[in-house]
């Protein structure tokens, strides 16, 4: 399934807001398979055949080389040679007081071929796993304006009070006594660290590189990689998804790593490019869940936990990660969590309310597969 050197996988996502619309793809494609998403459920469609009204359609491809040619009815022509950044959308009209069909599409490349520090951070690494028994340890991934993946939870830091994007800064400009956390404007107390600590304070961004070396090999990771929200102002102006998800991918190749690594992300667009451009480590497809905590979220990926289930099943990912108020709120996560078992899917939780020890046994009491959740160190210590 990892793409070769010459491959590029296509993927589009769409819905239909009429009926009898035919889709085809020219002959430069092969592996060619389109599905919707139905209630949780995949179903297989026939290019053949006209496709009906809908929602959630899928269509992947993977193509050799040259051009190729992929058209929705007659609205909408897309020639794969031309699309730019790996992502982005079209929306054509169907003509006359008919809907617009709108397009968004993924083009993943493979990923090329590759052959002192904060001590503080590794040992909070290394304790969580031998003090607080953890299996992984999870954190976020992203870029600096560089190309230098660090270690940082937000894609925003506060510089002299003013928000600022990470993509804009250097990573030596990330180190500077001006750059804090966003936190520190959000937050409704003090901070319950030393924000003098020069390993807690001004220097929380580590390289992910340096992690991968200076991290004992016993400690398993769970990298998150950081993107922004789905056709966002902030996605148009991020980096490139495919030399994004490259960066970091070559980071851990290069270590030559023997830990467990899995990658994870809220993104269905990050989590399809990480699955096709690599084999080695397993994909875990992060979503806001059903329970409504979040909002409303447009991707039904990541607003569904059985149709984030069936995007796994279609890409052959690992599993889901969803928030834990659907397993402690939600009527229908039993029926959601029976549906990801059967098809061999794993399932993880995480969120604030799993820092309550009743919340962590009854979701081991479910089974769940992986359960996140911060300071294991702290709540594990007399375990």
């Amino acid at each position: 399934m990892t793409l070769k050197d010459n491959e590029k996988q296509v993927l589009l996502t769409f819905d239909l807001p009429v009926g009898n619309i035919k889709v085809t793809v020219d002959k430069s494609f092969t592996d060619v398979s389109c599905v919707r998403i139905c209630d949780g459920k995949l179903e297989q469609l026939d290019l053949a055949k006209p496709f009906p009204k809908n929602t959630g359609y899928m269509l992947m491809a993977r193509q050799i080389d040259g051009q190729g040619i992929i058209k929705i009815e007659e609205a909408i022509t897309i020639d794969t040679s031309l699309l730019e950044n790996g992502i982005g959308s079209i929306r054509e009209s169907l003509g006359g007081e008919l809907e617009d069909i709108n397009v968004n599409y993924l083009v993943i490349s493979a990923c090329p071929s590759t052959t002192k520090f904060w001590a503080k951070f590794i040992c909070l690494l290394t304790t969580a796993r031998i003090l607080g028994n953890a299996d992984m340890v999870e954190f976020d991934v992203t870029l600096t304006k560089d190309l230098i993946p660090i270690i940082y939870h937000d894609l925003s830091v506060l510089k002299q009070s003013d928000e600022v994007k990470i993509k804009d800064l250097t990573h030596q400009e990330m180190l500077s006594t001006e750059v804090c956390d966003m936190s520190r404007k959000t937050l409704s107390h003090e901070p319950t660290y030393d924000v003098t600590d020069s390993a807690a304070g001004s220097q929380t961004c580590p390289t992910f590189s340096s992690i991968c070396e200076e991290v004992d090999a016993c400690v398993d990771f769970n990298v998150e990689l950081k993107w922004p929200a789905m056709d966002s102002v902030d996605e148009q102006n991020f980096f490139n998804i495919n030399d994004y998800c490259d960066r970091i991918i070559d980071v851990v190749r290069k270590s030559k790593t023997s830990r467990g690594i899995v990658y994870s992300s809220f993104s269905p667009r990050v989590c399809a490019c990480l699955k096709f451009k690599q084999s080695e480590f397993e994909v875990i497809q992060l979503v806001w869940g059903d329970s409504g905590h979040y909002g409303i979220h447009h991707d039904i990926r990541v607003k569904s936990v059985s149709n984030a289930a069936a995007w796994c099943q279609f890409l052959d990912m690992a599993g889901v990660n969803t928030l834990v108020n659907d397993a402690l709120n939600n009527d229908t996560f039993e029926k959601s969590l029976k549906d990801i078992r059967d098809k061999n899917l794993v399932i993880g939780v995480y969120g604030d309310l799993l820092n309550y020890e009743e919340n962590r046994v009854y979701c081991r009491n479910l089974g769940l597969d992986l359960i996140i959740y911060d300071n294991i160190h702290v709540f594990n210590k007399t375990s």
